[in-house]
């Protein structure tokens, strides 16, 4: 009969020793990274358009990071009689400064009523006018009343949301780049003018060309009006009129610099073979 091997219990204690080190490591290592940091839900409502608010979309307070959407549904409460979009978000745990004298959870369940009675609200707001992205914005907004859509008791607390000004505030971003359009506009055609004297029947044909273009300027403020049915594909447009305002500098530079490229065009640069 095989004799059995004597139990090591110096391997057995270095085995447990290397389990526990790399236990306490890897606390450590995802704990920086706030993986074991806790999060809270909460929901909002809105009664307006979220396209481009989407799952993982950042909520923030003031400009700083405090939580991300993890929910985008339709919802239908007793207080409102048509659908409402539910945006559940989960926010994390953002703990003060103990050396500024500020300690404890702002967003805690037990301070967020007193937070809501100073003015806490939500609102939509653009990340970007080019993408159509959108992110939650909290702030301290007390002349905004605050409309609960659930009742008091639900389990998944409320913050009032109030509408937002989206599209006014793309209306106004794109009444700056219509500005830096009509800027280019007008440089270029000031160019082509001075040219006009050299090259008379090329720089016509420009002036021509310059006058399509302002049409075209003026079919597009028509096209940003705030009643107007295709301004969702507003910050799609304002990306391709940056582009053709800067095409547009870019050539009106060019031409100032040489103005017999117009007839020539651009000299070729001659290479020496070695």
């Amino acid at each position: 009969m095989a004799m059995k091997k004597p139990i090591r219990f110096s391997s057995i204690g270095a085995f447990v020793l290397g389990a526990i080190a790399i236990l306490v490591g890897a606390i450590l290592f995802f704990g920086s990274a706030d993986v074991f940091m806790s999060s809270r839900e909460y929901v909002m409502f809105f009664d307006q358009s979220v396209n481009g608010l989407s799952m993982g979309s950042p909520v923030k307070f003031r400009g700083v990071n405090v939580g991300m959407v993890s929910r985008v549904a339709l919802s239908q409460t007793q207080k409102a009689d048509h659908p409402q979009i539910a945006i559940f978000v989960n926010l994390h745990p953002q703990d003060g400064d103990t050396n500024l004298g500020v300690d404890g959870d702002f967003f805690a369940a037990e301070k967020l009523k007193t937070l809501i009675d100073q003015g806490l609200r939500a609102q939509l707001r653009s990340q970007s006018v080019l993408s159509g992205d959108l992110y939650l914005s909290l702030d301290m907004l007390p002349e905004e009343e605050a409309y609960f859509y659930l009742a008091a008791d639900s389990k998944v607390p409320e913050i009032p949301t109030v509408r937002s000004g989206l599209m006014e505030e793309l209306t106004a971003n794109s009444v700056n780049v219509t500005r830096s359009m009509t800027s280019a506009l007008d440089n270029l055609q000031r160019v082509l003018a001075n040219i006009d004297r050299k090259l008379d029947p090329v720089s016509n044909s420009s002036l021509e060309t310059m006058e399509q273009l302002k049409k075209t300027l003026k079919t597009f403020n028509e096209f940003v009006d705030p009643d107007s049915p295709l301004g969702y594909q507003l910050p799609r447009s304002l990306s391709e009129i940056e582009k053709a305002a800067k095409s547009i500098r870019i050539l009106a530079e060019y031409l100032e610099r040489d103005p017999s490229s117009v007839l020539f065009g651009r000299a070729k640069v001659e290479t020496v073979d070695h």
